[in-house]
């Protein structure tokens, strides 16, 4: 086995931060997509529109990725999201980059506040004797269009360590969840990594000579992430919940703002009937 999987939730409605959405949408913008025009093909509710630290279903955030992309016509979308709003922006990182000596301290904080920014998902180290792996682990299998969305984690995962080894470091080594293909950047660019696909997990390998490395100071236009009134304990206290009840609750809370949402809206996002909930 290549790495040891850990456990993580199993949440009947997995969900992650509103201001994640928001970062996704402001990208797709300057990318020339209309996000007004995607949610309303895709007959989801405008995410970009609530409050960033309320929740959107993470099953939203993967249908809306596809759905930019298909507007887009691009094979890399994923990629090209990161790279017009990076990953400094997201509140956890930005975290974690502030409050930490080196890489490997970033990188362990960044694992532990994912716990406060979305749930089904889990983020780990896993140390190997010459390098430490980012894991991602999913309990959620792939289906078609999901390449979007592994391809803005993978970005994700390698702009943090670039926060330490400067903008052209690759892995060398990569996991992929799904069964593959999936488009990468051409050869040059990827350093010609190798790759392996898991049913679950996406990873890369850090060697462990970059782990000691200060992080480099963030540039100037990403200094204020998305959500930045949250600090370390109120994104742990308001972490998402991990029963449909509670889930409801809070995903009918982010909305409320925009009028009380139907029971046919509440319905579809939580995949059941709206007898069901009534």
């Amino acid at each position: 086995m290549l790495f040891q999987l850990q456990l993580a939730t199993n949440p009947l409605l997995p969900l992650s931060r509103v201001s994640e959405f928001i970062h996704v949408a402001e990208a797709c913008e300057l990318l020339g997509v209309s996000t007004e025009a995607v949610c309303r093909r895709l007959g989801q509710p405008f995410w970009h529109d609530c409050d960033p630290a309320g929740y959107a279903p993470v099953e939203h955030f993967r249908r809306f990725i596809d759905g930019a992309a298909h507007a887009a016509s691009s094979r890399l979308f994923g990629f090209a999201i990161r790279e017009v709003s990076r990953v400094e922006r997201l509140a956890v990182v930005r975290l974690a980059i502030a409050r930490s000596a080196n890489l490997y301290q970033a990188l362990m904080l960044a694992c532990r506040l994912m716990e406060g920014h979305s749930n089904g998902i889990k983020y780990w180290l896993d140390e190997k004797h010459d390098a430490v792996w980012i894991c991602r682990r999913s309990r959620r299998l792939l289906k078609t269009g999901d390449d979007m969305t592994i391809q803005y984690v993978l970005a994700g995962m390698i702009q943090v360590v670039q926060c330490a080894a400067g903008k052209a470091w690759w892995p060398k080594r990569i996991v992929l969840q799904g069964t593959g293909p999936i488009a990468l950047p051409p050869i040059e660019a990827s350093g010609g990594a190798t790759v392996q696909y898991h049913p679950h997990v996406t990873a890369i390998a850090v060697p462990r000579d970059l782990l000691p490395r200060p992080i480099h100071r963030l540039d100037a236009e990403q200094r204020m992430p998305v959500l930045a009134a949250l600090d370390e304990q109120a994104l742990l206290q308001t972490a998402p919940a991990d029963t449909l009840v509670a889930v409801l609750k809070q995903l009918i809370a982010t909305m409320m703002p925009h009028g009380c949402p139907s029971i046919e809206t509440v319905a579809e996002i939580a995949g059941a009937h709206p007898r069901t909930l009534q």
